[in-house]
């Protein structure tokens, strides 16, 4: 019989990242002693970069640091500085007039990135393409902690750099040798095998910045430690038995997201369940234990109903993150409806609410299977829908725009929002 999953197969403990863990709490107090630190954690999909990076943010937090996060998505790599915007203008709301006013000229270059920095005195504009240097210099104080009074000791999160925009690899560089001496945690995740020759430079960049730039290369975890993740997941006394985990160790490559992906799996099917308020399992050999990753999201995936599914698919197509409202007209539901069928899909564990307005697939493997059982010929008049609809909304994104427009086979379009996305980058 099918069941679905009672509890979190989410680890609840870092397994296997002590090392880690002790390189981010001495970089912490750093910071705070007033030496910036960067941390690089690199690693294949699904091998914990941003379950890592969330406890920094969270440590960081608890050691007082304010705490300021950002993520790169495919369709903003045409957009420079794209996962910098959202943080300026967060910054730039929070600072007094007078504040801003020290930016200078800077200010005025900024204002093409930030219009909220348009200033109400006159300073002569700059050529921002012949100025880089200048603008480089105002983006770096805006996000400095010395710009704030009194200096707040500050981490930084960017996400996802493997899909970072050419100008913000660019920037990072400068930026780091230029907030050496303040306190400061900047932390940069990517997939170590989807790296760009920008990104490669930028790497090797940074690479000759020690101390002050540490990497954390991530491991896949050997049999203790899956051992360990299982026995915490199932919050046991005792540890599983070594077959069952030498089983599961192999099949997932050490991988924490394709463990837990397996463990869910197994619980869906039947073949790990609660007798008398014990977790047990069917023996090993009638286990149907997935072979891949897209094995062990599909298999969720097919206990669905045609409402539930489509609704999937309808968020993939949008997008690793999507709003709200656009998936609501996307889906011709009522807010309600849409409301009540993501409650069940969070509660599979495929997406996570992270505002009111905005939720997101809980990790980008998940969208990558759902997309790729959709046809082109499904996929395309989806993207048409969604372009159309941002274009109604008045979105101000012409990148992702021309991304729906080019997915959907509409080469007119594409190539006008392509042409505005350009002009939007220069």
């Amino acid at each position: 019989m099918h069941v679905s999953a009672p509890l979190s197969i989410i680890c609840p403990a870092l397994i296997h990242r002590e090392r880690e863990l002790a390189v981010v709490e001495q970089a912490l107090n750093d910071v705070i002693g007033g030496q910036a630190r960067v941390l690089i954690v690199a690693g294949e999909a699904g091998i914990g970069k941003s379950r890592l990076t969330a406890e920094i943010a969270q440590q960081a937090a608890q050691y007082g640091l304010r705490v300021r996060q950002s993520a790169c998505v495919a369709y903003d790599q045409s957009l420079p500085f794209a996962p910098l915007l959202d943080l300026l203008s967060t910054i730039v709301a929070e600072l007094p007039s007078d504040t801003l006013d020290r930016l200078g000229p800077g200010r005025m270059a900024l204002a093409g990135l930030v219009p909220e920095l348009a200033p109400t005195t006159a300073i002569n504009p700059l050529d921002i393409n012949l100025e880089r240097p200048i603008l480089f210099r105002a983006i770096t104080s805006v996000l400095s902690p010395a710009l704030a009074t009194p200096a707040q000791p500050t981490l930084i999160v960017i996400e996802d750099l493997h899909w970072c925009d050419a100008a913000t690899l660019e920037f990072l560089p400068a930026f780091v040798r230029r907030v050496s001496q303040e306190p400061l945690l900047l932390v940069l995740n990517y997939r170590n095998t989807e790296v760009s020759p920008e990104l490669s430079q930028m790497l090797a960049t940074l690479s000759r910045l020690r101390p002050t730039v540490i990497d954390l290369d991530l491991q896949p975890l050997d049999v203790s430690d899956v051992q360990a993740m299982i026995a915490a997941i199932f919050s046991q006394h005792r540890p599983p038995r070594q077959e069952f985990v030498v089983a599961i160790h192999e099949l997932a490559d050490g991988n924490p997201f394709f463990i837990e992906e397996m463990l869910r799996t197994l619980i869906v099917a039947g073949d790990i369940y609660l007798e008398r308020g014990i977790w047990t399992r069917k023996p090993l050999e009638q286990l149907r234990l997935p072979r891949s990753m897209h094995e062990a999201i599909r298999a969720r995936t097919i206990l669905l109903d045609a409402t539930q599914r489509r609704m999937l698919q309808l968020a993939a197509v949008i997008g690793r993150r999507f709003a709200f409202d656009v998936l609501c007209e996307l889906a011709g539901l009522d807010p309600a409806t849409v409301v009540a069928t993501l409650k069940v899909l969070i509660d599979m564990q495929l997406l996570v609410e992270e505002t009111g307005d905005q939720f997101a697939f809980r990790h980008a493997l998940a969208r990558e299977v759902i997309m790729s059982e959709l046809l082109a010929r499904e996929r395309r008049p989806l993207h048409q829908a969604i372009a159309e609809l941002l274009t109604r909304q008045q979105v101000d994104r012409p990148g992702e725009l021309a991304y729906h427009y080019y997915e959907a086979g509409l080469w007119a379009q594409a190539i006008e929002h392509s042409r505005r996305a350009g002009e939007q980058a220069l």
